[in-house]
């Protein structure tokens, strides 16, 4: 080998290895992109999730406040059943008393105009 085929093998080594090293840069470089673009990407992922978290959160305590308005809507219904019944109770015994005393001043008449007592004659 010549002393010029020595340096023009050595200058296509150099070559090679400048164009593999810039293939190596160029390499590193992609690499670097797509990790960036992945950061960037499992970022806006976890930033959504956690929007996701916070409107289930928020829906639980809407379920939460729903089911206590619920709750107490079905507790007011059943305290006015109740006090509906006390109240037709109270007109029932009202009713029950006129109807008593109706009965009584009728067997009063009765007693007064037949001289009996209770049904019975004196």
């Amino acid at each position: 080998m010549t002393k010029n085929g020595g340096t023009s093998a050595a200058d296509e080594q150099a070559e090679i290895d400048a164009e593999t090293a810039a293939s190596g840069r160029a390499l590193q470089a992609s690499n670097d992109e797509r990790e960036a673009a992945l950061q960037r990407r499992e970022h806006a992922a976890d930033q959504r999730a956690e929007a996701a978290d916070r409107r289930d959160e928020r829906a639980a305590r809407q379920q939460a406040a729903l089911d206590r308005e619920r709750s107490m809507a079905d507790e007011r219904d059943r305290l006015l059943d109740l006090r509906e019944a006390q109240l037709d109770e109270r007109e029932r015994v009202a009713d029950q008393h006129d109807i008593d005393r109706e009965i009584a001043a009728w067997d009063d008449e009765d007693a007064k105009r037949w001289g009996t007592v209770d049904g019975r004659n004196s």
